[in-house]
């Protein structure tokens, strides 16, 4: 909760994204004691699974963020306007990224959250459910910080010419946006490699 909160007030796009990882550990941490409490090996994978999803998605949404700033010396979440006029790829997959890290599907974020939530509807004890709502409630507090950063790269906005992004930061991007995508589509692959 505290990582949810703090991301809900900030101003700066980096911030934001730092204390988003913040909760974004605590869905794993749930996942994986949540399996270690009860032995069960396939939380534990769930929880790892989580990592690996969080691992593309956040470094997807810090490298657009570094490109908002290259080109536009964006820094704060209000300058990041007008990025889908003058950016459109950038702001995509800054889309894919966020959309992901709220738990959005068919994207990555979903499958791990998805795995990890059923984990918990299996749970033994009370603790289980008291520790899945909290789940789902902070992955409903995301969203109030994840789609305004999402309306504001489409927000129109005057004199927003064009920019050519070089192909050296375009294709890093463009393979993690597929990535993000394969992973929430096909996620047996994926979740058998955490095991």
């Amino acid at each position: 909760p505290p990582g949810n909160m703090m991301a809900l007030v900030q101003t700066h796009t980096k911030r934001l994204l730092a204390y988003s990882t913040v909760a974004q550990m605590g869905y794993v941490m749930f996942s994986v004691v949540f399996g270690l409490r009860h032995d069960l090996p396939w939380a534990i994978q769930a929880g790892f699974f989580l990592i690996l999803a969080q691992a593309v998605m956040k470094g997807l949404a810090f490298l657009c963020k570094g490109i908002c700033h290259f080109y536009r010396n964006a820094t704060t979440i209000a300058e990041l306007r007008g990025t889908a006029t003058c950016m459109p790829l950038v702001a995509v997959t800054f889309v894919s990224a966020l959309g992901g890290l709220a738990g959005m599907p068919p994207l990555a974020g979903f499958a791990a959250k998805w795995f990890a939530v059923q984990g918990a509807l299996h749970s033994p004890d009370t603790l289980g459910y008291v520790g899945l709502t909290a789940f789902l409630l902070n992955s409903l507090i995301a969203l109030g910080y994840y789609l305004p950063l999402i309306g504001m790269l489409f927000a129109g906005a005057p004199q927003t010419p064009k920019i050519a992004v070089s192909r050296w930061m375009a294709l890093p991007i463009i393979a993690l946006g597929a990535l993000v995508l394969v992973i929430g589509i096909y996620p047996g692959p994926w979740l058998d490699w955490t095991a």
